[in-house]
């Protein structure tokens, strides 16, 4: 067996499953936080030398952070406005208290509509940039996000390639 750079000699996928399981863990917990523990995961997994650093960097898909910072963001202007709340009690007051009503009703809401309505906004404020999820190669269209066929090796979320 070669030597993989880990500490003491060991199998780097033991290791990294450790680590995995005890960043896992420490967030069931919920004794800290999980971007925290996400964190220190990721450093120990670098410093104990499963992973390099550039490997590290590289793995990262920038186009889906910046997504999911701006939803995080999103929600967090959301929750602080009382939207929740206010789709909450209408949910409940429009389905007369009966679960599945409920349930179906905060499925639409939340599932169709938010969507269809931030993707409104996005096309209004960034009309060159939000274009949906149109995938195009060489100015050629090759479809859509949904049309997952039409080019099976790119980022549905972000539209980036996938190596």
């Amino acid at each position: 067996m070669t030597d993989s750079g880990v500490w003491f000699g060991w199998d780097p996928l033991w290791v990294s499953t450790a680590i995995l399981v005890l960043s896992y863990g420490a967030i069931m917990t919920e004794r800290v936080n999980r971007a925290v523990v996400a964190l220190v995961g990721a450093g120990v997994m670098v410093l104990s030398g499963v992973i390099d650093q550039e490997t590290a960097i590289a793995g990262e898909d920038f186009n889906t952070l910046a997504l999911l910072i701006g939803m995080m963001l999103l929600v967090a202007i959301s929750r602080r406005s009382g939207m929740f709340q206010y789709v909450a009690i209408w949910s409940a007051k429009l389905g007369r208290g009966k679960p599945w009503v409920i349930l179906a009703l905060l499925s639409l809401v939340t599932g169709m509509f938010y969507p269809l309505a931030v993707t409104a906004i996005a096309q209004v404020v960034f009309p060159e940039q939000a274009n949906g999820s149109l995938i195009e190669e060489n100015d050629k269209l090759l479809g859509s996000g949904t049309t997952v066929p039409a080019a099976p090796t790119r980022n549905v979320c972000t539209g980036s390639i996938i190596p």
